[in-house]
């Protein structure tokens, strides 16, 4: 398994990236986590986007104000994993990391030859 986190400056871009490939179908909604909708993604990205930025509005010295994770099992480990338990541990991952009570989107990517995720947060504590 290999977590690449990276530490941007636009969480507008890493949330437009992954929106984006939902558009395009090679990745879905997966899961979200601390969002003030029981399901943010019944309603449009506007809407999932605020959840973050209206966060980051709270302290703007920060520079990277972005968390955007890539979270890629092995073809063998995410067959034993499936999406319930891959879904707890991300949750878990994140929980370790000190993010566990910000809203964060789950996209599902299907683009390359195995599935990975991208979890998109903000670095500001709300």
């Amino acid at each position: 398994m290999v977590i690449v986190i990276h530490h941007t400056a636009s969480t507008e871009n890493a949330f437009h990236y992954n929106e984006k490939k939902v558009e395009e179908k090679a990745a879905t909604f997966f899961h979200s986590r601390n969002t003030k909708a029981i399901n943010p993604f019944f309603y449009d990205k506007k809407h999932r986007l605020k959840e973050i930025s209206n966060i980051e509005k709270l302290n703007p010295r920060v520079k990277n104000k972005c968390l955007h994770i890539s979270f890629n099992p092995s073809t063998d480990d995410y067959l034993k994993l499936g999406d319930k338990m891959t879904q707890v541990e991300i949750d878990k991952l994140m929980q370790h990391m000190g993010y566990g009570n910000q809203p964060y989107f789950i996209y599902k990517h299907k683009d390359l030859d195995r599935v990975h995720f991208h979890i998109v947060s903000s670095r500001i504590d709300r």
